[in-house]
């Protein structure tokens, strides 16, 4: 299933219903509607130009890991 998903990244709309989406850049519009469409970013606003805090950035890997499969095992 994550393979079916990372496949149609190239198929991913420009407008994917963020409330700021003209304000993403050209360049990164597919790529903001994949990480929406695939739940690895949940932001609306996107706010493309915004910090991205550490938790944040660990949801994000944390999303990624599972979309790709990737578990790795962490012992106490």
């Amino acid at each position: 299933m994550a393979v079916r998903r990372l496949r149609t990244r190239s198929r991913a709309p420009r407008l994917c219903g963020f409330s700021d989406q003209n304000s993403i850049a050209e360049f990164a519009k597919v790529p903001a509607c994949w990480l929406k469409a695939t739940d690895i970013t949940t932001n609306n606003p996107y706010n493309p130009t915004g910090d991205v805090t550490r938790a944040q950035m660990a949801a994000f890997l944390y999303r990624l890991g599972a979309e790709l499969d990737l578990w790795v095992r962490i012992d106490d």
